[in-house]
């Protein structure tokens, strides 16, 4: 779905934001070899950088809902819109230019105000965002908590800002944790929950700590995935490092006042280091990350499945992830 434009984009954000920070003054070469003669020098990153943070500048992102089809759609796909924020940020930080901070932070303002509220099993408060493209999915959700929790460390100190970012942080911590006593509508087309009490964050057996997908394809997913363990992983992360400001909101009732079921001793460091375990455990003899997201195979799968048949040159090189779900190619891959 990605557009040549946008894909290149995102390449050049990566490397200039990379090589930004880096520092030196060169860009470092390969492992083993000497930096290129003809790296960039740091003035002319930034010229690039500014152009970049330009580009996203005149999208609408503060909105949450792109301007024009060329940047991305559809114009309100939370992960990203969440990920122009991020370097808009990044590139504040980087250039002092506050105009990008209020571009991003204004991002930050527009996605808060988008969460869906959601009762948990628990009788707690949660939240929930859509996508942007009709799913409730964990992997892409904590991209745009992560940019939010960005938010609430780069807000200059608004307590009414960081009030907002970290309430609507902890209730989709409720919502992941705790599940829900009705389904969110539109996502589930079985009309299921959690198992009363529990919500996406697998708690036992060899998987405990992994997150799940959400809703996928309409049903639920309570199994592993690689890309929700990790965004959401790190959401849980930068909650444990707010204070006493996001543990207050955890369970938070109307008006800011404590629920009767506000919850006690929610744990967002464990949480943190529970997804860093698993996907620690995943990690392949040769130092790869594979991509799990066990359930029947859906498109994002099978784009994993055509990449990797036509980009590895030996077929018995595919770590065994890739060989269960693989082989044989799915017939539809072709026409992708």
């Amino acid at each position: 779905m990605w557009t040549p434009g946008a894909k290149c984009v995102w390449l050049a954000a990566v490397a200039v934001l990379a090589a930004a920070l880096g520092g030196g003054g060169v860009v470092a070469g390969h492992a083993g070899h000497a930096p290129s003669s003809t790296a960039a020098s740091p003035a002319k990153l930034r010229a690039l950088l500014a152009t970049i943070a330009g580009w996203i500048m005149r999208s609408g992102v503060g909105t949450n809902h792109l301007n024009n089809a060329t940047y991305w759609d559809p114009p309100d796909a939370i992960f990203v819109n969440a990920n122009l924020a991020r370097v808009l940020l990044a590139a504040h930080k980087i250039t002092g230019n506050e105009t990008y901070a209020a571009e991003g932070l204004a991002w930050c303002d527009a996605a808060v105000s988008a969460q869906r509220p959601i009762t948990t099993s628990t009788g707690l408060p949660g939240g929930y965002w859509d996508t942007g493209y009709g799913e409730l999915y964990f992997g892409d959700t904590g991209t745009a908590a992560t940019a939010i929790a960005g938010c609430h460390s780069l807000s200059g100190g608004n307590a009414t800002r960081q009030h907002g970012y970290a309430q609507a942080l902890a209730k989709l911590v409720n919502f992941m944790t705790d599940g829900c006593r009705q389904s969110p509508p539109k996502y589930d087309s079985d009309r299921a929950c959690p198992p009363k009490g529990t919500g996406w964050v697998v708690g036992t057996n060899k998987d405990a700590g992994a997150i799940a997908d959400g809703y996928n394809d309409n049903k639920l997913l309570l199994t592993p995935y690689t890309v929700a363990t990790a965004t959401c992983g790190a959401t849980f992360a930068e909650l444990s490092t707010m204070g006493p400001l996001a543990t207050e909101v955890i369970g938070a009732g109307a008006g800011g006042k404590a629920a009767a079921t506000k919850r006690v001793g929610v744990n967002c460091t464990a949480l943190a280091l529970g997804a860093v375990r698993w996907i620690a455990n995943t990690v392949a003899v040769d130092g790869t990350i594979p991509y799990v997201l066990f359930s029947a195979l859906s498109p994002h799968s099978l784009c994993v499945c055509v990449f990797a048949h036509r980009h590895v040159a030996a077929p018995h090189a595919l770590p065994q992830f890739y060989v269960q779900m693989c082989n044989p190619l799915p017939t539809a891959a072709g026409t992708l």
